[in-house]
Order: C-alpha cells, then sequence, then structure tokens
C-alpha cells in the first residue's frame, strides 16, 4: 500500500512536472541576456501583518533560471539560496507578469505552490507586489494553510531599516 502510494506521488508530480514545462520552449533556448533583471535581487517577506520593516524577511531571492515560453515571453525563477524559497515571474508577450510563490519546507508548508496574481510588468519588477491573507495548498498533507502577508521587494527599494531585517545570505 505504501509503495503503492509512492509510485502514485511519483506519477503525479512527474505529470504536474510535465505540465508546467509544456509551456517553455522545447528547446535548450535561454532568456536574451537582460543585465538589470538578470542582477536583480528580491526580498521576501511572510509575515502576519503589513509592515516589512517590523518583522525579518524570509528569504533573499536571486535569478536562479530563465527560459523563454511559446507566446514571447519568459518564465524568470528567483529562488533562495537554500532553494525553500522561489518565485516564478511568468512575463507574458504583452508584458504581464504572473506572480506565483513555491515553498519547500518554509512558513510551515511542505511542498506547496500558490499564484498571486497577474501584474503590469513595471510594478513587479520595479516596484514589487504585496498579497494578503495568502493560502497555499501543502502537497504533502492534502491541506490549506494561510501564511499571512506575502511581500516581494526588489532589494534596491529597500529602506534601511528593511535591509537590515533582510541581510544578503
Amino acid at each position: 500500500m505504501v509503495m503503492t502510494r509512492s509510485l502514485l506521488a511519483l506519477v503525479l508530480v512527474a505529470a504536474a512536472a510535465g505540465a508546467a514545462s509544456a509551456q517553455v520552449v522545447q528547446s535548450a533556448a535561454v532568456c536574451r541576456p537582460n543585465p538589470e533583471l538578470d542582477q536583480k535581487t528580491f526580498a521576501l517577506w511572510i509575515m502576519p501583518g503589513v509592515n516589512p520593516d517590523a518583522a525579518p524577511c524570509a528569504a533573499r531571492l536571486s535569478l536562479a533560471s530563465c527560459a523563454p515560453v511559446m507566446d514571447g515571453g519568459e518564465s524568470r525563477i528567483y529562488a533562495s539560496a537554500d532553494g525553500s524559497y522561489a518565485v516564478i515571474l511568468n512575463v507574458a508577450g504583452d508584458g504581464g507578469v504572473t506572480v506565483t510563490l513555491q515553498l519547500v519546507g518554509a512558513a510551515g508548508i511542505g511542498h506547496g505552490a500558490v499564484t498571486l496574481a497577474t501584474y503590469p510588468y513595471q510594478r513587479v519588477f520595479y516596484r514589487g507586489i504585496g498579497a494578503d491573507a495568502v493560502q497555499v495548498a501543502d502537497a504533502d498533507t492534502g491541506s490549506s494553510r494561510t501564511i499571512g502577508n506575502v511581500m516581494l521587494i526588489p532589494a534596491e527599494n529597500l529602506t534601511a531599516n528593511g535591509q537590515a531585517m533582510c541581510p544578503a545570505r
């Protein structure tokens, strides 16, 4: 029974990964170089309140990968050094950006992801975003959990106190 469940879980994970990657152009292509976005670092807060200066950040996120997608856009993944936090920024050909948060052993979630919203391009990469009362489905437990308010802020926009609350790691 346990082996059957393990095999079923592996099949489901492989199917989900295949479906997610089906949108990525089927080649070894990478995104066109963009020095500004390639060097971008984000600060991620997951907190009960709304003021990032009042709590330490969860992680700093740096570009981990980038791949073109079929609609002329690209999928950029910014991740923490330990891989427990990642933000996937799917940039559509029209410039809209869909923001997805992935958690692996973080914020009380074993393995989970949640799409926060779709924003205008400038807002995400240059101003950051915030989402209130974010709920994440945990694939390990099959339950949903509210993790709190999520803020993703370009590191260059942090206040002095924000820099102190989110040191580079």
